[in-house]
């Protein structure tokens, strides 16, 4: 957890596995994580940055199809 601070705090991890939304096993009483399964957790959760000119915006613009679409409908 000291590589991660302020990302995967003890509630976090307990919550996940609780869940079982992350790979685990155990070391005794001991609750063990891989690295490697924690970087996939975070990864899957990654979301990549925009494209092109919406991108300086912060917003995701739909395409023409979708918009025209959405304007008919309200």
């Amino acid at each position: 957890m000291a590589a991660y601070p302020g990302v995967l705090t003890e509630r976090l991890i307990r919550r996940l596995v609780a869940e079982r939304r992350i790979a685990f096993s155990y070391a005794g009483r001991r609750v063990v994580l891989a690295e490697a399964d924690i970087e996939a957790y975070l990864d899957a959760g990654r979301h990549e940055p925009l494209q092109g000119p919406c991108a300086a915006l912060g917003t995701r613009r739909l395409p023409p199809t979708a918009r025209t679409a959405r304007s008919r409908s309200a």
